[in-house]
């Protein structure tokens, strides 16, 4: 790893670093580095085995972990490494192009060249899906809509989510900028539920919930408009159960959200295009069901941004058994949870061997 760009011995540092050192800021640099992929062991039983705590006090991070690649103990400034991070993405060149969910990477990178053929599209389902199984928590919605606010160390991430009108919609604004997404339901993304002994069902393509009030027989039933409801929304292990309030009373249901996600991620993704990286910058042009994308994004400032944020933030952040654990304070509030970082990873690790 004689050629990555960070080196954690540069920064301002104390205490001692070893061949991790190198690993993880190699890492930071170049997200897909080959050097990860021909470690002798794979991303998601590193991370569990991966134990300590990283100290986060104004701009200083005291780091004690121990890991399968070795042990990452000292002191360094977020400072310094976000701007060896933000030099090492001014030299990320080249491009990835999308091909109906596959993905071809011809990057160069300070690590070395990053190129091959990826299945994303399925990857990035499955990433998601995992994801969405580590949020827990109710909350209200009404017209078929969930507000959301949620705090996080990059800044505030607020909006609403919208699963009323036959596509799940997202209206948010984050640190990045805005999220504003449309994926369209399939015809298959029917809630079956009971109330009161009656047969329905939440049909999402239509954005309808009806109820069979004369079973079998055609014209028996009685719809109306998911946005027309209100009620709460819990979530558990990437499920979601869902209490409404009707003319017939509460209903509940519920249903995998994890899997709907997958499947819905997956079929969006599946378009033509390319992301170029060229001094910091990468240039996105793609076409596929969600509509075109042409948006350039800055990667050089979010990574500013981000080591603005955290050389304001206080707290720790604990890894034992493939779980980070958080309990951060931030400028934009506290940032407390778990995160499950080896059942992310696993998704990951395919990537890696496929650009490697």
């Amino acid at each position: 790893m004689s050629n990555a760009v960070l080196d954690l011995t540069s920064a301002t540092s104390t205490g001692t670093s070893s061949g991790l050192t190198t690993e993880i800021l190699a890492i930071g640099a170049t997200p897909l580095t080959p050097a990860l992929a021909n470690s002798s062991s794979s991303l998601a039983t590193s991370l569990k085995q991966t134990q300590g705590t990283l100290t986060i006090n104004n701009g200083q991070v005291v780091s004690d972990l121990t890991s399968p690649l070795g042990d990452l103990k000292g002191t360094f400034e977020v400072g310094q490494f976000a701007t060896n991070f933000a030099a090492s993405l001014q030299q990320l060149q080249g491009s990835l192009n999308f091909n109906q969910g596959t993905l071809v990477s011809d990057l160069t990178t300070p690590a070395g060249p990053l190129r091959g053929t990826i299945e994303f599209a399925q990857r990035a389902g499955d990433f998601i899906g995992d994801f969405l199984k580590q949020i827990a928590g109710t909350v209200p919605f009404e017209n078929g809509a969930v507000a959301i606010e949620i705090p996080s160390s990059i800044g505030k991430i607020s909006g609403t989510v919208s699963f009323g009108g036959g596509a799940l919609v997202t209206d948010l604004t984050t640190p990045f900028g805005d999220l504003d997404l449309s994926l369209p339901f399939s015809e298959s993304a029917n809630i079956p539920f009971n109330a009161r002994g009656l047969p329905g069902v939440i049909d999402l393509a239509k954005g309808l919930i009806s109820v069979d009030f004369i079973p079998g027989v055609a014209g028996g039933e009685l719809s109306l408009p998911i946005s027309s409801l209100f009620g709460t929304a819990s979530f558990a292990e990437g499920k979601v159960a869902i209490d409404v309030s009707t003319f017939l009373g509460t209903v509940s249901t519920n249903f995998d959200l994890s899997a709907l996600a997958n499947r819905s991620i997956t079929d969006a993704l599946k378009g033509t295009g390319t992301v170029t990286f060229n001094a910091g910058v990468a240039a996105i042009d793609v076409t596929g069901p969600l509509g075109t994308i042409k948006q350039d994004v800055n990667l050089t400032a979010i990574v500013q941004n981000l080591a603005t944020t955290l050389q304001q933030a206080q707290g720790t952040l604990t890894f034992a058994d493939g779980v980070v654990t958080s309990n951060l304070t931030t400028p934009s509030g506290s940032l407390i949870g778990k995160l499950d970082l080896s059942a992310l990873a696993s998704d990951l690790e395919p990537v890696i061997e496929a650009v490697t």
